[in-house]
């Protein structure tokens, strides 16, 4: 690694600090507010002075940072505002099967000021038998509606940016039909949906969901107008059964027990992706690791194993040779040059070469094929030759080679 890559490293490294500095000895929430409707957050978007108003008039507001409805009273309202984080379908049954045991669920879909324009609650919403429908409506034109329980006479200043319509009938024995809480002339933009039933005969239901089609009459900036609070505070608490138990689902907005934060990585993301000096650092790293490509070495496939490679035949016949020429075996020589091309020729010829050496010339000898005449007589040379000097065997094992080649192959 030269000298240049170390000071980039160095670099990217000294940048990575001073982010995580920063981040500590700031406060993200300054540049960033939180959007999340929860009631951990005081910003405008965020549900805490809900939580305070319930606690003013006597009910037991609380938070649940575990997954719901785990453990959680079916004589209680639960309330899911505008999760920021998606509710997995496992959860979607967990919390129908809780309503119908006799849980009161309460379901806020997002507004413009969500902390994500994505409806996490989609899937729970059409097993309601429900859907949003996006649309801008006057505070002047919404009304409780007769008959729900509220104080009609209440001055509602509420602009919903969505309202809610009734789908097909989803085949769900438990649902049943929804009834208007708050609505206009031509929208719903509150419903009760009784679901369950309680003893079995269709009589009674179980539980009831309520349904409202967008969070900015609950949160902390709209709370305080006209009579908003009143009517919030009568939508969470109108089941006497419950008394005033509230709890707010605060899984849903990636809270942790006592409203921690998240840890220090969370925290460095959103830095990362939302400030100049992180986007300026993502670009330097990518620059980086593009190098890194150029001058890395490629990988490929393992490489096939290296076959030990064999001796040349020739390299054998020359040891053997030598080995001959220093046992003084011209003799041995001979019959071993003559036992391979029996071999040789008999595959050839159609000849066993397990017949004698006798029969075998023989044969040959009787045969018509050119150059079998010849090659039966050197093959008797070399087999009657005896212990004869060096230029003796190379002579008969020459004259034997040209007549195998001479019958083989015909020159």
């Amino acid at each position: 690694m030269n000298r240049a890559t170390i000071e980039g490293v160095a670099a990217l490294a000294l940048g990575a600090v001073l982010v995580a500095v920063g981040s500590l000895v700031t406060n993200p929430q300054s540049v960033t507010p939180d959007l999340r409707a929860s009631t951990y957050v005081s910003e405008r978007a965020g549900v805490r002075g809900l939580f305070e108003v319930l606690a003013g008039t006597g009910a037991q507001p609380s938070r649940l940072v575990d997954r719901p409805p785990a453990g959680l009273r079916t004589d209680a309202t639960l309330v899911i505002a505008a999760p920021s984080q998606p509710i997995l379908s496992k959860d979607v049954d967990a919390l129908l099967d809780w309503t119908a045991r006799g849980g009161r669920l309460v379901l806020i879909a997002p507004g413009p000021s969500a902390a994500t324009p994505i409806v996490h609650h989609t899937e729970l919403l059409a097993r309601l038998g429900l859907a949003l429908r996006l649309r801008r409506i006057g505070s002047r034109a919404v009304r409780v509606s007769e008959g729900s329980g509220l104080d009609s006479q209440a001055t509602i200043e509420w602009t919903p940016h969505s309202s809610l319509r009734k789908q097909v009938d989803i085949g769900d024995p438990r649902l049943g039909g929804a009834e208007p809480l708050v609505e206009t002339r031509s929208a719903l933009l509150a419903v009760r949906v009784p679901y369950g039933d309680r003893d079995g005969d269709g009589d009674e239901p179980a539980g009831e969901v309520v349904v409202l089609s967008d969070e900015l009459l609950f949160n902390n900036e709209h709370l305080r107008r006209a009579d908003n609070s009143v009517l919030a505070v009568g939508l969470l608490t109108a089941r006497t059964s419950d008394d005033g138990r509230v709890v707010f689902d605060e899984f849903h907005h990636g809270f942790r027990v006592g409203g921690e934060r998240p840890g220090i990585v969370a925290t460095l993301l959103p830095l990362i992706v939302t400030s100049w000096p992180g986007r300026a650092l993502l670009v330097a790293l990518g620059a980086w690791v593009v190098y890194l490509l150029g001058v890395g070495r490629r990988l490929g496939s393992p490489l096939p194993d290296v076959a030990t490679p064999r001796r040349a035949l020739s390299e054998h016949a020359e040891a053997l040779g030598r080995l001959l020429e220093n046992a003084q075996a011209g003799s041995a020589t001979l019959q071993v040059l003559a036992a391979g091309t029996r071999r040789v020729v008999g595959q050839r010829s159609g000849l066993s070469p397990t017949l004698s050496a006798a029969e075998f010339q023989r044969r040959l000898a009787a045969s018509t094929v050119p150059g079998a005449h010849e090659l039966a007589l050197a093959l008797q040379r070399a087999d009657m030759a005896g212990e004869v000097r060096h230029a003796e065997v190379a002579r008969l094992a020459r004259q034997l080679a040209r007549a195998r080649r001479r019958y083989l192959y015909g020159r």
